[in-house]
């Protein structure tokens, strides 16, 4: 497809690229793990969601708060001290990659089973079944997401496949529009690793407590790794702003609590302003 965007004309390029989408859409659709998606909706109790990420703004708020709310959790965000008082829905991991090893991947995952609340079920990548042996979250219910970089197409039909995403937030989003939150609040969701371009990533949390280990980096250029920052950034952004437009036509308010967040598509507020 992407040869043929260089020598067809546009209409016949996008033409084809709509039946690219439609046929994989049609496989999924006949598939019964990702129809289980549709039980999803069941777990909404309140009106409004919270989209609790890793970003360092963490620390700066009373997570207490958050208590008797309808709360989603990523990534290492179970290492909160108030995941207890939270208790999020749902956890949701991003799909394995490296340079990530997968030995210390599916420890990470280990570990976060143990920590997290018994009624906190999960949401996988669909390619990341093989990595759940039968002691892995054999107490919680598992919901899988089809993650494919063949579609260009940004839906919230959690039975059809999503387009990948820049950050662990994006796969969450989807989600919750999905499931009819008329508000979703963003949380810890501060995008800013750019001021601090070549050192370690800044999260809420310890980086000693995160089990997981990467293989050396082999981009050893100064200017080869901005590049990658630079298209990942940019990406995070134009993607945050597709489901921004499938929101708006939903009338679903996205609101950004996240302090010292860079991501200024959407409405920014308070913790405390919001929950009175």
């Amino acid at each position: 497809m992407k040869f043929t965007k260089y020598i067809l004309p546009p209409i016949i390029y996008n033409f084809l690229l709509f039946l690219k989408n439609l046929f994989i859409f049609s496989v999924s659709s006949r598939d019964e793990i990702l129809n289980k998606n549709n039980f999803l909706k069941t777990k909404k109790n309140n009106k409004r969601a919270f989209l609790i990420a890793t970003g360092p703004s963490l620390k700066l708020e009373n997570l207490n708060l958050l208590k008797n709310e309808d709360c989603f959790t990523i990534s290492n965000a179970f290492l909160l001290k108030e995941i207890n008082i939270i208790k999020p829905i749902l956890h949701f991991f991003a799909p394995y990659h490296e340079p990530i090893t997968k030995k210390s991947f599916i420890k990470w995952l280990n570990k976060c089973d143990k920590q997290l609340p018994l009624k906190t079920d999960i949401v996988m990548n669909y390619d990341d079944r093989e990595l759940i042996n039968k002691n892995l979250f054999k107490n919680r219910n598992i919901f899988f997401l089809k993650i494919s970089d063949k579609i260009n197409l940004f839906h919230i039909n959690l039975i059809k496949p999503i387009p990948k995403f820049q950050t662990g937030s994006l796969m969450v989003l989807p989600v919750l529009m999905n499931m009819g939150y008329k508000k979703i609040y963003l949380l810890g969701c501060d995008h800013n690793q750019l001021k601090n371009f070549n050192s370690t990533i800044e999260n809420f949390y310890d980086e000693k407590n995160d089990p997981r280990k990467t293989k050396k980096n082999k981009l050893n250029s100064h200017f080869l790794k901005l590049d990658k920052e630079l298209k990942a950034s940019l990406n995070v952004y134009q993607q945050y702003k597709e489901y921004g437009k499938i929101a708006q036509k939903l009338n679903i308010d996205i609101i950004n609590l996240s302090k010292n967040s860079w991501l200024d598509l959407f409405k920014k507020d308070l913790l405390k302003n919001v929950i009175k």
